[in-house]
C-alpha cells in the first residue's frame, strides 16, 4: 500500500523489511536490501586479479549466503568510515583500503546513500523497528528473505551447481562467483535470473530451508506447478516431496515437544 509505495526501495524489498522486523533482524535486511539494489557490484573484479579479488569476498562470506556476504563487505565499510569520523584512532586510507579488500568505493557511497535513505524511511514513516539479529544467527535474515522472496526459490537438481526454478522450472546455476558454489544445498532463495551465453544464473542467493515454506500459500499442493497432460500431474515431484518431508518433520518436533511438556 502506501507505505510500501513510499519506501526508497522495491516493494519486494519493504515486504522483506517487514519480515525482518517480525523476525528481530529488520536493520539486517535494510543492509542487504541497500547493497542488492544498487545496479553495480560492490566488489571490484579486474580482469588480471581475478582470483585474488576473490578472496576477500569469500573471506568476507562468513557463513555460505551471498547476502550476508554483501552485508558483511558493506557494514565493514561502514565501520571503517566510522572510526575515521570517531579520529580516536589512526585515520584509515579509505580508498587504500577499499583497493586492498577490492571494494569499489564509489558503489560502496551509493549504498551507504540508500541505507541512510532507508533508515530514514523505517524511522519515521514505517516505524519499523532497529531490530538486528544477534551475533552470528543467520537464521532468522534466511527465513526472512525466504518469505519475502518465495516466488524466487530453486531446489538443487541434482547436479554440480545447477537449480531448478520452483514455479517456472527453469535450470539455472549458481553465479560463478557466488559463495555457494559447491554446497549442494536443497533449496535457495535468489535475487534475480541473469542469462548470459546461452545459460542462465541465479544472482544473489542463499539457502533456506523447506520448513520455511510449508506454511506459505505460494506452495501448497494446488499451487505447485503441473503438467498439461490428462492426469495434470506435478511439473517437479521432488518439489512435494521434499516439501512434504520438512511438514514430517515438523509434526515429529511438535509430538516430541508436546511429550516434553507433559511429562
Amino acid at each position: 500500500g502506501y507505505l510500501a509505495a513510499a519506501c526508497p526501495l522495491d516493494p519486494i524489498w519493504y515486504h522483506a523489511i517487514e519480515e525482518g522486523a517480525k523476525l528481530g533482524c529488520a536493520q539486517d535486511i535494510a543492509d542487504i536490501a541497500a547493497v542488492c539494489s544498487s545496479q553495480k557490484d560492490i566488489f571490484l573484479r579486474p580482469v588480471d586479479h581475478l582470483h585474488a579479488a576473490d578472496v576477500p569476498s569469500r573471506a568476507m562470506a562468513g557463513l555460505p549466503s551471498d547476502h550476508l556476504t554483501l552485508a558483511n563487505a558493506f557494514n565493514l565499510y561502514m565501520h571503517t568510515r566510522e572510526e575515521n569520523q570517531k579520529g580516536e584512532a589512526p585515520r584509515v586510507d579509505l580508498d587504500a583500503w577499499c583497493r586492498q579488500y577490492f571494494l569499489d568505493i564509489a558503489v560502496l557511497e551509493e549504498v551507504r546513500k540508500t541505507r541512510e535513505a532507508v533508515g530514514r524511511f523505517m524511522k519515521n514513516a514505517s516505524k519499523t523497528p532497529a531490530t538486528r539479529a544477534s551475533g552470528r544467527d543467520t537464521e532468522s535474515v534466511r527465513k526472512a528473505l525466504a518469505i519475502a522472496f518465495c516466488t524466487q526459490t530453486a531446489i538443487y537438481d541434482g547436479s554440480s551447481d545447477n537449480y531448478r526454478t520452483v514455479h517456472e522450472n527453469v535450470l539455472a546455476r549458481l553465479a560463478p562467483l557466488s559463495v555457494l558454489l559447491n554446497g549442494k544445498y536443497e533449496w535457495i532463495v535468489y535475487t534475480a535470473l541473469n542469462a548470459t551465453g546461452g545459460k542462465v544464473f541465479l544472482e544473489t542467493a542463499t539457502p533456506i530451508n523447506a520448513e520455511w515454506l510449508v506454511d506459505l500459500p505460494y506452495f501448497q499442493d494446488e499451487r505447485l506447478p503441473r503438467k498439461k497432460d490428462k492426469l495434470k500431474s506435478l511439473r517437479q515431484p521432488k518439489v512435494k516431496i521434499s516439501l512434504d518431508a520438512a511438514k514430517a518433520r515438523l509434526t515429529a518436533a511438535k509430538a516430541r515437544l508436546d511429550a516434553a511438556e507433559t511429562n
